[in-house]
């Protein structure tokens, strides 16, 4: 989830070679440029370590400073007391605006709670796995994990419709190649079974607890608003992570939920609030009212029509309308006939 800065800020990148695979590397430094800039990146671990091989050849490439750290104690992870220690260091000297600790260990979660305390932002990334503690402590967390899946499910989806001309030519190569597919298909979906920290059920009924708590009733919260304080009571919430593209598209997908747009801003609320701004029930009214004569009609299809050529990226569907004529009919002073193909105002004669 992009976060727009006006000025890069500069974030130190702390990374656990130890807790976390190297597989996730892109992803970390994607999610990282989002916030600012990596003035700082330091990996952590025994590099004397044949375990930490993959991790070696993808240093030099994205610029990343490993930090030697033996491990004396059997099963003890050897790389956090260096991290902590650096941490700290960088803290005094003043020189980030922020820290990404990039591990699933919770030994982190008092190390968090400490650069927040000095006013640093705390950008988390770990698997799914990571304990709870150190999640809710940072200001955000990335789940790399649910990430990594999500995005090599998309990828997948590319390059399956562009193989799709072809499909029939390779299944007709025999049954034996098609069964040596299916059993690699399914330990590839085996091995994506993650899931989301926290579930899309919990996040929706967050988001009406937010506008519940925000908004008088009938009410609604700018969109922007709504993300904010969701991000502030759940860390690990990410749109990409339940396959949404957008913030937007998320709470379109939720029965209870309309969003529409008040002059240049979307705003959020629930179902039942779909009432239309003064501003765009007066412009109807002036159109009929400029259009028509005594006891006339108007196709409603011209009213949408004259609308969009005063504004032309009008929608109704941002208002929370599925039809033009059911917005019509929340308009009052307004009588239909011919199955509502024609409108006019009340009254007239």
């Amino acid at each position: 989830m992009k976060m727009n800065v006006e000025n890069d800020k500069k974030f130190a990148l702390l990374i656990d070679a130890d807790n976390i695979s190297p597989k996730y590397i892109d992803i970390i430094l994607t999610e990282t440029v989002n916030y600012g800039v990596a003035s700082i990146r330091r990996i952590y671990g025994d590099w004397t370590d044949n375990a930490k091989r993959s991790w070696k050849e993808c240093l030099l490439l994205n610029s990343l400073t490993p930090v030697q750290q033996f491990s004396n104690t059997t099963g003890k992870n050897a790389s956090d007391s260096a991290m902590i220690i650096d941490a700290m260091d960088i803290l005094y000297s003043n020189h980030v605006d922020g820290f990404v600790i990039a591990s699933s260990d919770s030994d982190f979660t008092a190390l968090a709670r400490r650069l927040k305390e000095d006013g640093k932002m705390v950008i988390g990334m770990g698997e799914s796995k990571t304990p709870m503690p150190f999640i809710k402590v940072c200001d955000q967390f990335k789940t790399l994990d649910v990430l990594f899946e999500s995005k090599r499910n998309e990828d997948k989806a590319a390059g399956e419709s562009g193989e799709n001309g072809d499909r029939k030519d390779r299944n007709a190569g025999g049954g034996r190649r098609s069964g040596a597919r299916s059993g690699t298909k399914a330990a590839a979906e085996k091995d994506s079974d993650v899931q989301p920290i926290t579930s899309l059920a919990t996040i929706q009924k967050a988001v009406m607890e937010i506008i519940d708590e925000q908004t008088e009733e009938g009410d609604f919260l700018q969109m922007s608003k709504l993300s904010t304080s969701l991000q502030k009571r759940y860390p690990d919430f990410d749109y990409r992570v339940y396959q949404f593209s957008k913030f937007s598209q998320m709470l379109r997908s939720f029965s209870g939920i309309v969003l529409t747009m008040r002059g240049t801003e979307w705003v959020v609320g629930r179902k039942g609030t779909e009432t239309l701004p003064s501003d765009v029930q007066r412009m109807v009214t002036e159109i009929l009212d400029e259009q028509l004569k005594d006891g006339e009609w108007m196709a409603v299809g011209s009213v949408l029509d004259a609308i969009r050529q005063r504004e032309p990226r009008f929608n109704y569907h941002n208002y929370g309308f599925a039809q033009f004529h059911k917005m019509l009919k929340s308009i009052p002073g307004l009588e239909f006939q011919q199955k509502n193909s024609q409108v006019r105002r009340k009254n007239a004669n």
